[in-house]
C-alpha cells in the first residue's frame, strides 16, 4: 500500500490526488456548520428543534433571539451566551406547550381575546373590538409579526400557564420535606 504512494507513475499519482480531493470535499461538505444535509434544510427553512409536531424553525429562533436583546444594552460579545438560552427558552416554552396539548389543556379564542386586550396599551380596543388595526399591524410588522403570530404566541403562553399552574398545584410538599435543609446549605 505505501509503495503506491512512492510511486512515481503519473497516474497512480493522478488517481490519489482525486481520491483525496473526494475525501476533502466530502469531509467539509459535512463538518461545516450549514453546508451538510444534517441541518434539515437551508437558511430560515431548517429546523432548531421538532417537538412532537411542533417545529421550531431558525427563522423563529433568530426572532426570538432579536426579541429577547433587543432593548438590552449588552456589548456584542455577550450575545453568544445569551442566544443559547433564549433559544432554550423557546425550545422549552413549546415542550410545555405540545404536553398541554397531548394532555387535553384547551385555550379558547375568548381567552386569546382578552390576553391580547390586556397586552396591549389603553386605546386600541373599545367595547371590545380593536380601533386603531392599522397601528397594531404597523407595530408588530417592525418585529417581524402579524396580528395571527401574536394571537398564536399569547395563546401559547397561555397554554404553558395553564399547564405550570396546574402542574404547581398538584405538587405537595409535606412538613419533613420543607424543614429538610438544602444541598447548598449543607455544604456551608
Amino acid at each position: 500500500m505505501f509503495d503506491l504512494f512512492r510511486s512515481r507513475d503519473k497516474a497512480v499519482r493522478i488517481l490519489l490526488g482525486a481520491i483525496l480531493a473526494v475525501v476533502a470535499l466530502s469531509m467539509v461538505t459535512y463538518l461545516i456548520p450549514g453546508g451538510g444535509p444534517t441541518t434539515g434544510g437551508s437558511g430560515s427553512d431548517a429546523n432548531v428543534a421538532t417537538i412532537g409536531d411542533i417545529k421550531v424553525s431558525m427563522l423563529e429562533a433568530q426572532k426570538a433571539v432579536q426579541n429577547g436583546l433587543r432593548g438590552a444594552n449588552l456589548p456584542p460579545a455577550y450575545y453568544s451566551v445569551y442566544a443559547p438560552r433564549i433559544i432554550d427558552g423557546l425550545i422549552n416554552e413549546r415542550a410545555l406547550a405540545y404536553e398541554a396539548r397531548r394532555q387535553g389543556f384547551k385555550i379558547s379564542d375568548e381567552d386569546i381575546n382578552v390576553a391580547v386586550q390586556n397586552q396591549l396599551p389603553p386605546g386600541y380596543f373599545a367595547d371590545g373590538k380593536l380601533v386603531k388595526k392599522a397601528e397594531l399591524e404597523a407595530g408588530l410588522a417592525a418585529q417581524g409579526m402579524t396580528v395571527a403570530d401574536l394571537r398564536s404566541e399569547i395563546g401559547t403562553q397561555l397554554l404553558v400557564s395553564r399547564f405550570r399552574s396546574i402542574a404547581l398545584e398538584g405538587t405537595v410538599v409535606s412538613p419533613q420535606e420543607s424543614s429538610r435543609p438544602t444541598a447548598s446549605a449543607m455544604t456551608r
